[in-house]
């Protein structure tokens, strides 16, 4: 049997309206059913004629190869049958192989391929079945058929790279496991550096490369940023520190008389602060005299910035140091500035115990163990490496304050 018994058995008008209306692999299930070789040979001729979607086409060569699987109702089948439904086969199976991106580059690709394998094997072509379930990454059915052509050395080597897979499966299954277990507990740092190394090529490298993908985009890794907590926001920021109105300045200021990079605090060996004004259009004052060099912030100061932001600075605690806006368009700043390490509890009471660190790779919260800190409902570890948009938790549930990342 050919199509030639009948070039118009399948024709392409006909071919085109069922694919366009989704029909087309109900239609080649039923021929199949019936057992009407001519037509279905003609469609899988002719189907590189129509733009069949390659997920289509999948399906419809799935179904026909289901229903020439089952027998014929009512009557055996005759040698000549046999020919034909491998002949079918072959076609069927080479139409999505002609369609298949070799090697295959997505999940459609890897379906198309190893449904070809899938028929080509029901046709007896053992060894394009076996090479192509390969393609397929379908090691397992790869190593049956090559059993079937009595190839024992290419089984053995099938299940071999099968069994790996599994392998490196069961260690993927494992590294997300640990990955999420540290972004409960708020150790980021160390969950992105495991979920980097989770192999491509799974289910989890696909949900690793989301949490990396989230992770770069929101961790800090600054040396400044804002917090809220009980509706009190404040600056934190790493020293030295600028003040001035460039955005990415520690401090930045709204004041149009501050200079973008208008001054700076710096700390000095005995745990005080350097205030140094950085060459400013309008200066920097300290009770009415321009600064000409470095002063010793060791106690509490009123300085300007320009002509009229006025902040007042005011040791806090070991190595930090309090400012605040008292007059102009930063009238109500705050912002807590340290060596490293910035202790939270003098701006915010509910918070002694916990700091502020800056490491150079991360911004993290640090916290004592009798503070309690969630993360998402858990208790967190007594690192969080801090992430733009955290909401923790501190203190004892049911009366906890919420601290704002941002």
């Amino acid at each position: 049997m050919t199509s030639s018994d009948d070039d118009s058995a399948f024709p392409v008008e006909e071919l085109r309206a069922a694919a366009a209306n989704g029909h087309l692999p109900a239609l080649v299930e039923r021929l199949a059913r019936l057992r009407d070789f001519v037509r279905l040979l003609s469609m899988f001729e002719r189907v590189h004629q129509v733009a069949v979607p390659l997920g289509m086409l999948t399906e419809t060569v799935r179904r026909a190869a289901e229903a020439l699987r089952r027998p014929a109702p009512g009557r055996r089948e005759p040698r000549q049958e046999e020919e034909d439904k491998r002949a079918v086969r072959i076609t069927a199976g080479e139409a999505l192989l002609a369609r298949a991106v070799r090697p295959p580059l997505t999940e459609l690709d890897r379906a198309a391929l190893a449904a070809a394998a899938a028929v080509l094997a029901d046709a007896g072509d053992f060894h394009r079945a076996a090479t192509t379930f390969e393609l397929a990454d379908e090691l397992a059915a790869a190593a049956e058929v090559w059993g079937r052509l009595g190839d024992l050395d290419a089984m053995e080597a099938s299940l071999t790279r099968e069994e790996e897979r599994h392998r490196r499966a069961r260690a993927a299954v494992g590294a997300l496991r640990d990955a999420q277990s540290l972004l409960a507990a708020g150790e980021r740092a160390a969950a992105l550096d495991i979920a980097r190394h989770i192999p491509e090529g799974s289910v989890e490298s696909r949900e690793a490369r989301q949490i990396v993908l989230d992770l770069e985009a929101r961790l800090l890794r600054g040396r400044s940023l804002t917090l809220r907590l009980g509706g009190r926001a404040a600056r934190v920021a790493d020293a030295p520190a600028v003040l001035g109105r460039d955005p990415l300045a520690e401090i930045p200021l709204r004041d149009p008389g501050v200079s973008r990079r208008h001054a700076e605090l710096t700390p000095a060996d005995d745990g005080v602060y350097l205030l140094a004004d950085l060459g400013s259009r309008l200066g920097t004052f300290l009770a009415g005299a321009r600064l000409g060099g470095p002063y010793r912030v060791s106690g509490e100061a009123d300085i300007r910035l320009g002509p009229s932001c006025q902040l007042a600075l005011r040791p806090a605690g070991p190595g930090s140091l309090l400012i605040r806006g008292t007059e102009g368009l930063d009238t109500g700043l705050l912002a807590l500035v340290g060596s490293r390490r910035v202790p939270l509890g003098d701006v915010w009471p509910q918070a002694a115990g916990a700091w502020i660190e800056f490491d150079g790779r991360c911004v993290s919260l640090l916290h004592q163990p009798e503070l309690s800190v969630r993360l998402a409902g858990k208790l967190a570890a007594t690192r969080i490496e801090l992430l733009r948009g955290d909401r923790l938790e501190l203190g004892a549930a049911g009366a906890a304050s919420t601290l704002e990342v941002s």
